[in-house]
């Protein structure tokens, strides 16, 4: 894994698209049946801890949390976004920790049995996503991302090589049944059983 972290720092880990957007921040985070399917084939019987990164809208969190055991689920997001979805989304669910952009650090303090990141880490600066999948400690993982920025040519290997890793490689596969990427497809990547050190 490339730990390219020469790249200018933004106080909120933003890249340069994200700085000065407005409005709701997430394009595929909607109501999407294939993030409950993909959930409910691989992790139908889960119980545990999750972390989400960039939980969008807050409804697969919604639907994770009214349907599965979930005794904690870490939320890792910017600010804003964290401020919407405490105010409307998710605002009844008691078991949700929240954890800045600015402070993402904080999420190497614990195991983690699941990780879940859709189209998020690949709209993040290298050296942010880099740190991340280098220090977390997760057990098992449903990533649904893939970078198309001409910038940033490293995403899509990095996560490939971090998400090959775990013991159980269940499914890494180009999904055509994700919304709005129907005609393109995008990676999704199933690990479970921990990961080994390479």
């Amino acid at each position: 894994m490339n730990s390219n972290l020469e790249q200018k720092r933004h106080p909120k880990n933003l890249k340069n698209t994200w700085v000065n957007q407005t409005g709701h921040i997430s394009l595929y985070a909607g109501p999407d049946p294939e993030y409950k399917n993909l959930f409910k084939k691989h992790y139908g019987s889960f119980k545990g801890t999750i972390l989400e990164i960039g939980a969008g809208t807050g409804y697969f969190a919604k639907h994770i949390l009214e349907n599965y055991s979930v005794k904690q689920y870490t939320i890792l997001d910017i600010s804003r976004n964290i401020t919407e979805l405490q105010t409307n989304y998710l605002k009844d669910f008691k078991q949700i920790k929240y954890i800045d952009s600015e402070k993402y650090e904080q999420i190497f303090n614990q195991k983690y049995d699941l990780l879940i990141e859709t189209h998020c880490l690949s709209e993040t600066p290298r050296y942010y996503y880099s740190d991340i999948l280098e220090k977390i400690n997760v057990d098992n993982c449903l990533i649904i991302d893939e970078s198309t920025d001409p910038t940033d040519l490293e995403f899509n290997e990095t996560v490939s090589e971090w998400a090959s890793a775990f013991r159980l490689n269940e499914g890494t596969h180009r999904s055509y049944e994700i919304a709005g990427l129907k005609k393109t497809g995008t990676m999704v990547y199933i690990g479970k059983g921990g990961r080994d050190a390479k």
